[in-house]
C-alpha cells in the first residue's frame, strides 16, 4: 500500500472595489470548481440573511463588489499543510483581504498586531475596571500567604545586592587608596 499524494490549488478571488482598487483573497484547495461554487453560495445565504456582522468571511469584501474572478495561481502535490504553508506564502508576500494568514504562528500574530493588541487590552481595562479590581482583591485575599512569602524573598534578594554593592565599593575605595599612596612614595 502507498501514499497518494493530493493535488491543491492555490487560487486567487480578485475583484475591483467602488474605488478601482484591486482587492486580492487568497485561498487553497483540492477540488477547485467545488470551492468557487462554495464561495459564491455562502455569499449568497450571507447576503439573504441579511448581510450580518458575526458569519461574514474576509472573502465577501472581494465578492460584495459584483464583478470579481477566482483564478488558480499556484498548484502544489502534497499534503494539506504544505497547501496551506504556500497559500499562507502568498498570503504574507501580497497585499491581501485575507484577515485569517494560514500557518502564523501566534508570536507572528501578535507582533504583526501589537499596537492593535494593546489598545484592546487597554479599553478592555478601562472597560472591566471594577471587574478587575474585585477579583485582584479576592486573590490577594485568598492567596495572602504565598503574597507574604514572595515578598520577604524579594526583601532578602534586595539586601543581598546592596551587601554586595557596599562590598565592591569599599574594594574600589582601597584600591584607589593603595594606588594614590604608590604614587606619593
Amino acid at each position: 500500500m502507498y501514499y497518494k499524494m493530493t493535488k491543491y490549488d492555490i487560487y486567487l478571488i480578485w475583484g475591483k472595489n467602488s474605488d478601482g482598487d484591486i482587492l486580492r483573497y487568497y485561498g487553497s484547495t483540492a477540488n477547485f470548481i467545488k470551492r468557487k461554487s462554495y464561495h459564491k453560495n455562502n455569499y449568497q445565504r450571507w447576503v439573504n440573511a441579511g448581510r450580518p456582522n458575526n458569519r461574514k468571511y474576509s472573502c465577501f469584501i472581494v465578492l460584495d463588489n459584483g464583478d470579481w474572478k477566482m483564478e488558480k495561481i499556484d498548484e502544489i502535490e502534497g499534503d494539506r499543510w504544505e497547501a496551506r504553508k504556500l497559500e499562507g506564502e502568498y498570503q504574507k508576500n501580497n497585499v491581501c483581504v485575507n484577515v485569517r494568514i494560514e500557518c502564523r504562528t501566534q508570536k507572528e500574530y501578535q507582533l504583526a498586531n501589537k499596537d492593535a493588541i494593546a489598545e484592546q487590552n487597554k479599553e478592555y481595562r478601562i472597560a472591566n475596571k471594577d471587574i478587575i479590581i474585585k477579583k485582584n482583591k479576592e486573590y490577594r485575599i485568598a492567596h495572602r500567604d504565598e503574597i507574604k512569602k514572595k515578598k520577604k524573598k524579594k526583601k532578602k534578594k534586595k539586601k543581598k545586592k546592596k551587601k554586595k554593592k557596599k562590598k565592591k565599593k569599599k574594594k574600589k575605595k582601597r584600591k584607589k587608596k593603595k594606588k594614590k599612596k604608590k604614587n606619593i612614595i
